[in-house]
C-alpha cells in the first residue's frame, strides 16, 4: 500500500522563483531561494534552521498591475525540513500584507488558467 500524504496547507501556493532575506535571531543568513509561496508560507531552499524555529523572512513582491513592487516582512516558523528544502508557515504579518500576497497568489493562479 502507497503511503497516505496528508496535505496540510491552508492556502494555495504559486511557482516563486526568487531570492529571500531570512533572520534567524539576529543573524543574517545566507541568501536562500523561494520555490513557491501562499498566503500562508513558502518553501525555500535554506536547511539550515531548525525545525520550529522562529525566523523573519523578507521577500519582494509585486503589487498591483502599474506600481512598483513591495518588500514584505514576515515572521514564520520553519515547519518541515527535507535535505535541500524547508517549509515555512507564516506566524506573524500585517493584514496589508496578506491581502498583497493574496492577491499576488490569485494573478498568478489566474496566469495559469
Amino acid at each position: 500500500m502507497a503511503p497516505y500524504r496528508v496535505d496540510r496547507r491552508e492556502c494555495d501556493r504559486v511557482a516563486f522563483d526568487a531570492e529571500v532575506e531570512v533572520l534567524h535571531g539576529q543573524e543574517l543568513l545566507s541568501p536562500a531561494r523561494a520555490f513557491d509561496l501562499g498566503e500562508g508560507g513558502l518553501r525555500m531552499d535554506l536547511v539550515t534552521v531548525p525545525t520550529d524555529a522562529k525566523i523573519t523572512v523578507f521577500l519582494v513582491v509585486s503589487s498591483v498591475e502599474g506600481q512598483p513592487p513591495k518588500t514584505v516582512m514576515i515572521e514564520g516558523r520553519v515547519a518541515w525540513r527535507r535535505l535541500k528544502a524547508s517549509g515555512v508557515r507564516f506566524v506573524g504579518i500585517s493584514e496589508a500584507d496578506r491581502r498583497l500576497l493574496r492577491s499576488f497568489v490569485q494573478r498568478q493562479s489566474s496566469l495559469l488558467n
